[in-house]
């Protein structure tokens, strides 16, 4: 088990060179086996990192080609660890495991190769010792490997070694989070470790906690970073901070943002404060999830949970079939006020960046709401919204292309001619009928808001011409309305009758300034969209309306749509 604090011959160019490594089992250079053995390696190199490798070959490992080898995959100790367990890299195995535990390394079966040469050689003499020379070879393996391990640990950073034993073990990970970098994000590491120490394992091996490894290496203020990321209240990321790490379970070092929104749930009173809280509090989480078949942050779970904190986590009555209820109500609100947002997100930003406004947005209504006035805003949001919905039938028959926007809805009498505007599909086609004319050919044209058809008829509903305009909008911003044509019956001239119609239609028209108003934000804003495009926004739209009718004014739709675009600034065209 060699240590290297010399230079190594022919060290590949611009990689790091060894500083120390330790190799089990040892057996001599010299030694060529007759079959392929497991070897495990430790390696230091000169920048303080670690690489525990495991590898098959017939003759021991040399650190000179186990360097090589390392450098050609780019030394993967870098942090953050993509797999903080095992990745393949050609011929050899990168492992994250406690290297000072002995399980961590191949010692039964090198026992059991050294029992079995023994016996092989010796075998008239041992047979009836076998089992004591196992225990015996066992033994001095194992303290040769302890040994080993004790000689290549102290030649590591000795705080990094503390602080990631007191975190749960010396993994590779861990240690190599503490010390890389230089020495200024060494000590800020080392303290927010020391600090939040359930955050380790996730700090050196999730992609998801960048901003937070960032506000950690720049020294920012790690109370109000961590509670944005998690999106719970600081009193939380308190708690969780000034609770001894051997109290909380081993399960919330790999899920902290469960623990978190479970914690973020209970009245500040009922949180777990004790060790002996803290057990009844995991028990309750265990029992809760495995009588319910669900997560444990499910909405019914988390009230579930709350519910039994109230008696201290002793006990974990079955769910009423009222809580049951109010948890159905706010999955309904939670759902309906994600989809308005991102819908809203949608017309500034792409839809990953959407989803995650949305979803930011959502996390701060319940941030600053909690779950029990959740429940009574998610209650009168439903009745909101089912009375929405029924005012919102004319929209879904907007967005499914049944009919169009109007800019006459109640018809127009001029002398004894009628004027109706035709504003389906089916009155199109029924009016080319009557007209015998290719009215029918104008349905995407009118659906699209490109121009308006309307009928000019007698008393006694007769057709007798049609009149097609169009809404003109001028670079002042004025909207002006124009008739495109205007035919009688075969295309035929109108009748003098209609020609008359045609110039007071035009005035009541032009003179409608927020109706042409309305029209051209839907023809520009809806009519063109696909028709799926259409159908989100009309469903959404019965949410978004109730929505703002119930959301209180701190975190009400409008304050929500600002907070969002403040949270991820909308990048520039």
């Amino acid at each position: 088990m060699p240590s290297l604090d010399h230079e190594l011959p022919n060290p590949p160019a611009q990689e790091p060179q060894l500083r120390q490594w330790l190799a089990f089992p040892d057996t001599p250079a010299t030694v060529k086996l007759n079959r392929l053995a497991p070897f495990y390696v430790l390696l230091e190199d000169r920048r303080g990192y670690l690489s525990f490798v495991a590898t098959r070959s017939r003759t021991p490992p040399d650190p000179v080609p186990m360097t090589e080898r390392l450098a050609e995959s780019g030394w993967p100790t870098r942090m953050p660890w993509r797999n903080p367990y095992m990745e393949p890299h050609g011929p050899v195995l990168l492992m994250d495991s406690d290297i000072e535990a002995l399980p961590s390394w191949p010692l039964e079966a090198t026992a059991a190769d050294a029992l079995g040469a023994a016996l092989a050689t010796h075998a008239p003499t041992l047979a009836s010792d076998a089992s004591a020379l196992r225990d015996e070879l066992r033994a001095r393996l194992s303290a040769r490997l302890q040994n080993g391990i004790d000689t290549f640990v102290e030649g590591l950073d000795t705080e990094a070694v503390r602080v990631a034993r007191a975190a749960g073990g010396l993994t590779v990970a861990r240690y190599n989070y503490l010390v890389g970098g230089d020495e200024r994000k060494r000590r800020n590491r080392l303290q927010a470790v020391k600090r939040y120490p359930i955050l380790v394992d996730r700090l050196s091996s999730d992609d998801g906690y960048k901003l937070v490894r960032k506000a950690i290496d720049q020294g920012e203020p790690l109370l109000d970073c961590l509670a944005s990321h998690f999106e719970v209240q600081r009193a939380v990321i308190r708690r969780v901070a000034s609770t001894p790490l051997e109290w909380i379970d081993d399960q919330w070092r790999k899920r902290p943002h469960v623990l978190m929104r479970l914690l973020s749930d209970l009245e500040p009173s009922t949180r777990p404060a004790t060790q002996e809280q803290w057990v009844q509090f995991d028990r309750a989480v265990a029992l809760i999830t495995k009588t319910s078949g669900h997560p444990a942050a499910t909405t019914s779970n988390r009230l579930w949970l709350r519910q039994s904190a109230s008696g201290g986590f002793r006990r974990t009555n079955l769910p009423t079939a009222d809580l049951a209820a109010t948890a159905a109500v706010i999955d309904a609100f939670s759902a309906g006020l994600l989809e308005a947002l991102r819908e809203d997100f949608l017309d500034l930003v792409k839809a990953p960046q959407a989803e995650r406004m949305a979803r930011h947005a959502l996390a701060t209504v319940q941030q600053g709401l909690g779950v029990e006035r959740m429940a009574a805003v998610a209650a009168k949001w439903l009745v909101a919204w089912r009375a929405a919905q029924a005012a919102a039938e004319s929209e879904m028959q907007l967005a499914t292309g049944e009919r169009w926007q109007n800019l006459l809805p109640d018809g127009l009498t001029i002398g004894d001619m009628q004027v109706v505007e035709l504003t389906t599909p089916v009155a199109l086609r029924g009016e080319a009928a009557r007209m015998s004319n290719c009215l029918d050919t104008y349905v995407q044209a009118c659906a699209q808001g490109e121009c308006q058809i309307f009928s000019v008829r007698s008393e006694d509903g007769v057709s007798h011409s049609a009149i097609e305009t169009q809404v003109k909008r001028a670079l002042g911003g004025a909207f002006s309305v124009v008739v495109v044509q205007h035919a009688g019956v075969r295309n035929s001239k109108p009748p003098a009758s209609c020609a008359r119609v045609a110039p007071v239609l035009l005035r009541v028209l032009s003179g409608a300034t927020a109706r042409l108003e309305t029209y051209w934000r839907w023809r520009t804003a809806v009519a063109r969209l696909r028709r799926t495009d259409r159908v989100a926004l009309a469903r959404t739209a019965a949410a978004r309306r109730a929505l703002e009718r119930v959301l209180p004014k701190r975190v009400g739709y409008r304050v929500l749509l600002e907070a969002g675009v403040a949270q991820f600034p909308v990048p520039h065209s």
